[in-house]
């Protein structure tokens, strides 16, 4: 893996001297790095040691990346290379969103208004396909056999939850810790995009945070301008599509990450059936 000075040497008409470099904390999947450059503050993004535990395609991502910065729904990016795994973006001084953000109906509005302008971006490259994202994190857990016969049950959600539905360019990975704003928000870490089902995004933040049934209520409300009985039904299917790729996205970084993963996992478990 290449480290950041090295990947610093590599950005044209960048060297390492007078530069300052802050690890940043909370990325799973990559090393991530503030970057301070002539009063100018930067991301540098590396990839890590899990980035092909997950099969990221550094392409699409930089595709999408591209456009939705250029309509100010992303950082903008200021150098790119796929082969050494570096990817700088212009730091976004702003505020990361918190649980309380979740309970205030203007921000979920705000939250809402972003995911409709991501979701009418162009699709580009192959859509998210469950299956096929199943198949890899099973591989990643042959050698683990406890992990491997749950992820059995995972990947049987999966085949029995249907797939059809409206597709677009989707995030695939809203949580709170990838949205910013100063007034309003921006996502962040785009390595998961492609084309999905809209209400995907919406299972993110409902599963990863654990929203009540009045939050979610809202959430789809707001976003389908008034749910309908079907709608409801599709964001509890997309839910238990995502409830069982994360439990294999966790089980797939438990078999390489010292972090305890069993509580999340456990209770996580409790909902996949």
């Amino acid at each position: 893996m290449i480290e950041p000075f090295d990947a610093i040497a590599n950005i044209p008409g960048w060297n390492q001297k007078n530069i300052s470099i802050e690890v940043l904390k909370g990325g799973l999947t990559n090393r991530t790095f503030k970057l301070v450059r002539q009063g100018e503050i930067f991301v540098l993004r590396l990839d890590s040691e899990c980035t092909k535990l997950f099969n990221l395609n550094r392409q699409r991502e930089l595709k999408i990346l591209k456009i939705a910065s250029q309509r100010k729904l992303a950082p903008e990016i200021v150098y790119e290379d796929t082969g050494n795994g570096i990817l700088l973006t212009r730091y976004i001084n702003g505020r990361i969103w918190s649980t309380d953000d979740l309970k205030d109906k203007s921000k979920i509005k705000l939250l809402v208004t972003l995911l409709h302008q991501i979701h009418t971006l162009p699709i580009v490259g192959d859509h998210f396909n469950a299956h096929d994202v199943v198949r890899h994190y099973m591989n990643n857990l042959k050698n683990f056999s406890d992990l491997h016969a749950f992820g059995k049950k995972c990947r049987n959600v999966i085949d029995n939850v249907g797939s059809g539905g409206t597709v677009c360019c989707c995030h695939n990975d809203v949580v709170l810790g990838n949205i910013i704003s100063d007034s309003n928000p921006v996502l962040l870490d785009w390595e998961y995009a492609s084309g999905n089902n809209p209400l995907f995004d919406l299972a993110s933040l409902v599963c990863f945070h654990n929203l009540n049934k009045k939050t979610i209520s809202y959430l789809l409300d707001t976003y389908m301008d008034g749910a309908s009985i079907s709608d409801h039904k599709e964001l509890r299917e997309q839910i238990r599509i995502y409830n069982a790729i994360y439990w294999l996205w966790l089980a797939s970084m438990s078999t390489i990450n010292s972090s305890d993963w069993t509580i999340l996992m456990n209770r996580l478990a409790r909902k996949i059936r």
